[in-house]
This record gives C-alpha cells, structure tokens and sequence, in this order.
C-alpha cells in the first residue's frame, strides 16, 4: 500500500523512466522484467499504480462557479487506463454531477458488479445501495475539467485497478433537476454514506425507518442541530445537540429565554391534567431542566429531550414558571419536526478519544506477510482491534486511515479459512509457470492441505501446500497451449474446507507476420491488414510514427490476432511506423514498416497546374524565409527556379531561401548591402544574380556593386552576378 512517504521516491522513478528512450522503456516493459517483478504489469504500469495510488491520499479541489443542481445530458467524461495489462472492458460511465453549494460530487456506473469500493480524494467511497445486478455505482468529490485518478477494486482480481478520469460539464449550463428532485434522491439519500458527500467524514448523517411504525432514526453518533427549534412561544436557540445510539435519542438544547420554563413533557396538555410536579418527575414523565455547557463552549440551562422519531410533528409542553401551569408548545399551527438534513457531525472528546484508541491498535497490527493463524497473540491482537473498529460509530469509522482499514480486513481474511486468490496469471510454453493460490484460515493439528477435486490442471503440473499453510505453489512447465479449468480445495485439520474454482492460461509469445505493407495512393481508399500468431489472442498499438493525415489504426481488424489501417490518404511521403504487438502475460514483439503513400496527379493535372503558377515577385522592405514561402504560396509556384526581388528591398534574412528550388534571384532594387544579405543564401540552390534596374548602363554599374556584396565569404556560396 502506498504511503505519504512514499511520494519523494515514486517521482524520482517516474523522472528516471522519462528520461529513457522509447526503444529504453519498451524494454523495461518487456516479459524478462515483469517476470523480475513477479507480475503481468510492464514497469510503466508498475510505476503508473504506484503515482495513483499516491495521488488518492489527497483531496482534490472540487470547488465550481456551477449553480445548484444536478447535471446529467450535459456531462462528459474520458478514461484512461495508460499501460494496464488488464483486457477487461469495462465502460465506466459519469452518469450525472451534483453541485451543492460550491462544491461538486460525480456519480460513476461501471458495467460491473464485482467493483466493492473505489479509492479517491482521499477517501474509500463504498459501492452504492442503489447499484443494480449488472453495475456499481459510486459518488465521490470531483475536480471539473481537470485529470484526476482513483482506484477500483475489483472482488474477482482481488486487486486494486487505477485509471485516469477527467469529467466536464458544459460552460453556462443550466441544471437539469433541482436538488430534493426525483432525480436527485438517489445521491441525497446516500450522501452521507463513507465519503459520500463529504472527504472528512461529515455531513448528512444516514437515518433508518422502521418499517413497521414508520420511525426515523438517526445513526449512532452526536449531532449539532444547525438552527433554532421554535414553536409557538418556546424557542431553542442554535446549536442544539442529538445524540443517538442507533435505537433511541436524545435532544439537548437550550430556551431562548433562560428560566421562563422549568419542564418539559412529551406528549399532550391533556395528560398532564392531576398529575403533581413531583411525582410527574419522579416517574420521568416530566423532565426538569439541567445546566450544561452547549456546542459553543458556553454553560446554559436547558432541556434533555427524548425523540422517539425525526421527521415527524413533536408533541411537546412547557412548565411556565411566571404563571405557574403548562403551556401546549406544539399545535396544529405550531408544531416542531427535527429535520435530519440540518444535523451536522459533532463528535465529543470522548468519541474522537476512542478514534485515537483504535488508530493506535490497528497501528500495532502484525504486518499483512508476518500474521501465523496459529498464533493465539496474532489472533487477540487482529480480533481485538476488529471489535473495537465494529464499536464505532461511521463516523468515527471515517476517521481511521483507508491503509489502516484495509490491512485490518486483510488480517481478519487470515483466521478464516478461505482462498486470497481470486485469478491466476497465464503461462507461457516452455517457461515454468510462478502463479500460487494463496490460502488463508487457521491450520489445525494437522495443518492445511490442498487437492483438485473437478477438472484438471496443465498436463505435468502438480499443486503442493507449503509448509507454513500460507500458499499452494503450482510446479511444473507448460508444454501445450490452451485453458484448463479445475476446483481446488482446501482442507485443515479442524474438519473446515472451501472449494473455489481457477482456470489457468496458457500462452506463447506473439510472432509477427506481417513484414510490409502495400503501398496506397494519396486520394484513394486503402486497407492494409496486420497478423501475428499468439495465443491468447494480442492487441495492437502504433509505439513510434505517426499515420498520414486520413489513415486510421483499428486494432482487432479481421480477425484474431489482427490489426487494419483503413481510410483515405490526403498526403503523400514516406511514413516510417513501430508496431507493438503484446498478448501482457507472454510478451511483446515489435516490427519497423514503412508505409509510402505515392501522389496522386496525372500530366495533364501538372500541366494545368504549371499554367495557373504565377512569376513569383517579393516587394517588401525586409525578406525573410516566411516571406519567401508566402510568396511562391501565392504564385501557386513552390517549384519556381526564379524570384524577382522589387525596388522596396532593403534586406535578406539570413536562410532565406534555404529548402526552396530557386536558382536565380532577379533584383530591381540598388538598397542591398554586405551586412543586408549576411548568410543570405546559405542553405539555398541560388547560383545566378541578375541585376535589372533600370537602364543597361545602370544595370551593369550596379552589377559591379553586387559583385562585391554576394562574395563567397559574405553569402556563404560564390555566386554569378550579372547585368
């Protein structure tokens, strides 16, 4: 699990891997490195897991300018899963954004149910209730328009998958449904679930209903009521508090009138009728007032109020003490309902005590690769720190650090006997196979062994339980490709045993064969098809070139093992392209092709083309390379062999001409100097010089001049200057 700590040396290794060469980190990525770090990931996947797993400790800003609402037909999301080996293909769906107040949560629907939780923001937001049988939904806070990454925890890989998100919803949008809407129930009601609604663990708390009398009750937990409780002429001013054990609660809160009642009844003015103070209170029908120090740290009076369900009217009377008798505080025109949507968290010392009590066991938890299930002070420990993580409330629960959580699941997982393996890696022929079912639970006397009880493994392949009964390792080389699907069972001397069933892959490297590619013709339709042999079946990438403009790269084209380049080419050239073709488990094999595309114009076209071209003629103050370009652009000539130069040229860039066909400049202009034309022509094909300005005697007089300013030394080339 990726710690704080570990930011410093994950940024020092994505700088390091930056720095390589394509051809370099292809390499890294190659099976004889995934084997050293015993996994099916490249190293840049590895590097990449290990950044999102850094990045989910922190919060992202999920601040917007966005009004109030919940956003559906106008968001939009993207995904990346970078260098994942993973051939699953899940469509991950932002199905809609709610905004409250400034900040804004996502809603996300896989196609999937076997996704428990996702890691982000810094918080582990649970799979949604209201997730159907085929999909996981999950709410959590989002940063708009920005990339962001959280981790998806898959139950059949029994690993964490990461990807890359980024989600937009339309500038100036306007909400499609206002908050409370039908629409809006779902993430409302929910919202209050382990950072659901808010990073920190405050928030909505969760409420339960009876279902047979109709009750509300909140979740255990103190609570601070955000606003004043008024009904008639009793007032409880702000902050009141709540407090519940998950069955019953309790309000406390002060009159806004300090000694104007001195008791308080739940019920009818009616049933109060005959009954003294005295014994009224000492049946705890009556409820006297108490002195206590409120949410604000200030010392009041007021009262401790038994609820019997929120949401609903309260029938409540107060003793007067002015006029000696009680006073019905809720009628049919006054009447007090505790609104579950105005409590906030408001943990006492005592909670947050217990929050630091359990943080320190679960600290002192034995590391995940060191628990004995045999090991009695292994067992108190883990048991311990599980039963005093259970006693808390969800909100103390959203305290405890994710890493600290997930290692006390992991611990727990160890006493019960049951297989943490969910997926083997596949094989390659001719290679001895790594994979291992690792096997949790206690051993018993006579420790845990391992058997086949249905189908059959690889043929030469034996299963063997290591000594400690903490993983079953598979011994054997693969000598045929295919899939062998079997049960295993595990058994202990207790008389425990479970049967799970695992399918092992077996594979061979990819060999390409396609060697060329037909060439295609600018303008035309074109199709080239790409194959290689591999078992399981290989995907396709482009790791080095890039296609002409209106060719496309499918991988999957015809079949098995297939890519296709399709479309119509709109340039022609020499197009050199890297092709990648990898089957993750088995290996990766690369292949340089080039693709020609041939142009595309007939003699008549040139002829045509050659008649609409224009003299090229450049009538500026200073000439540079983009003025010359610009200029035989505009001729409709870029092979013209002569340039005019006019009379308003005083100036040439160095390189002007550099990459251009043109052989001969023609000048009308006498303001040229050594310094103006420096380096000029370096790059260029200009050979000739020809002066024309003005009459034959001029011509030649200023010939002589040039012939002084275009010298080898000065233009970088000898050049002929004529009148």
């Amino acid at each position: 699990v990726v710690k704080e700590a570990d930011g410093p040396a994950i940024q020092q290794a994505r700088v390091a891997y930056d720095s390589l060469s394509a051809a370099e980190q292809r390499s890294l990525d190659t099976e004889t490195n995934r084997e050293a770090l015993h996994t099916t990931q490249s190293y840049g996947r590895v590097l990449e897991l290990a950044e999102a797993g850094y990045a989910v400790l922190h919060e992202v800003d999920s601040s917007t300018s966005l009004a109030n609402g919940v956003y559906t037909s106008s968001v939009s999301s993207s995904w990346d899963r970078g260098k994942s080996a993973s051939k699953q293909d899940r469509d991950w769906t932002a199905a809609k954004v709610r905004v409250e107040n400034g900040k804004a949560q996502v809603t996300l629907s896989v196609n999937s149910s076997t996704y428990s939780y996702v890691r982000a923001s810094g918080i582990v937001c649970q799979r949604l209730s209201s997730s159907g049988h085929s999909e996981s939904r999950f709410i959590f806070p989002v940063s708009l328009g920005k990339k962001m990454v959280f981790l998806a925890y898959s139950e059949t890989m029994a690993t964490e998958i990461a990807y890359s998100l980024t989600v937009n919803v339309t500038a100036g949008a306007a909400p499609n449904y206002a908050l409370g809407s039908d629409e809006d129930q779902e993430q409302s009601s929910e919202q209050g679930g382990e950072g659901a609604s808010d990073p920190a663990g405050f928030g909505v708390p969760l409420t339960q209903t009876d279902s047979e009398t109709g009750a509300v009750v909140v979740e255990r937990g103190t609570f601070e009521y955000s606003e004043d409780i008024a009904a008639y002429m009793f007032r409880l001013v702000a902050p009141s508090t709540l407090v519940s054990d998950g069955e019953h609660m309790w309000l406390r809160g002060a009159p806004k009138t300090a000694g104007s009642y001195s008791h308080v009844y739940c019920g009818l003015l009616e049933d109060t009728v005959g009954i003294g103070m005295t014994d009224g209170v000492n049946n705890g029908m009556f409820i006297p007032a108490e002195t206590y120090v409120n949410g604000v740290g200030e010392e009041v009076e007021g009262f401790t109020i038994p609820l019997q369900s929120l949401e609903r009217e309260l029938d409540l009377c107060a003793y007067s003490v002015k006029n000696q008798h009680w006073v019905q505080v809720t009628r049919s025109d006054h009447s007090i309902v505790i609104d579950s949507s105005k409590l906030q968290w408001a943990p006492t010392e005592a909670e947050k005590s217990q929050v630091a009590d359990v943080v320190e066991l679960m600290e002192a938890l034995p590391a995940r690769n060191t628990i004995v299930p045999d090991n009695p002070e292994h067992e108190a420990a883990v048991m311990g720190a599980k039963d005093a993580f259970d006693a808390l409330s969800r909100w103390q629960q959203a305290q405890i650090p994710a890493r600290l959580k997930l290692l006390l699941d992991w611990d727990v997982s160890m006493f019960e006997l049951g297989f943490n393996t969910e997926q083997l890696p596949m094989g390659m022929i001719g290679r001895a196979y790594d994979g291992a079912i690792y096997v949790s639970g206690k051993n018993g006397s006579a420790g845990k062994t391992i058997s086949v009880v249905a189908g059959e493994l690889p043929e030469g392949f034996t299963l063997e339980m290591d000594s400690a009964g903490l993983w079953a390792q598979f011994v054997g080389t693969p000598v045929a490709n295919g899939s062998w699907t079997f049960t295993a069972r595990i058994e202990n001397g207790l008389g425990e045993s479970v049967d799970r069933e695992f399918t092992i892959h077996v594979g061979y490297k990819p060999v390409i064969l396609t060697k060329s590619l037909p060439a295609a013709v600018q303008g035309q339709a074109y199709e080239a098809l790409l194959e290689a042999d591999a078992y399981p079946d290989a995907t396709w990438s482009i790791d080095a070139g890039n296609l002409p403009a209106g060719l496309m790269f499918v991988d999957g084209g015809a079949g098995d093992n297939t890519a296709r380049i399709v479309g119509t080419p709109s340039k022609a050239g020499e197009f050199p392209l890297t092709f990648t073709c990898d089957n993750f488990a088995n290996g990766m094999e690369n292949v340089q092709l080039v693709l020609s595309v041939r142009g595309n114009s007939t003699a008549g076209q040139d002829a045509a083309q050659q008649q609409a071209a224009k003299d090229v003629v450049i009538n500026i103050k200073t000439v540079n390379a983009k003025q010359v370009k610009k200029a035989l652009k505009a001729a409709n000539n870029p092979k013209a062999k002569t340039v005019t130069l006019g009379a308003k040229v005083k100036s040439i860039k160095k390189g002007s001409f550099a990459g251009t066909k043109i052989t001969m400049l023609i000048v009308k202009t006498k303001k040229l100097t050594k310094k103006s034309v420096k380096g000029s022509l370096k790059g260029s094909k200009v050979k000739t010089l020809k002066v024309k300005v003005g009459s034959n005697k001029a011509n030649k007089k200023q010939a002589k001049k040039y012939k002084k300013v275009f010298v080898k030394k000065n233009c970088g080339k000898k050049v002929r200057v004529t009148a």
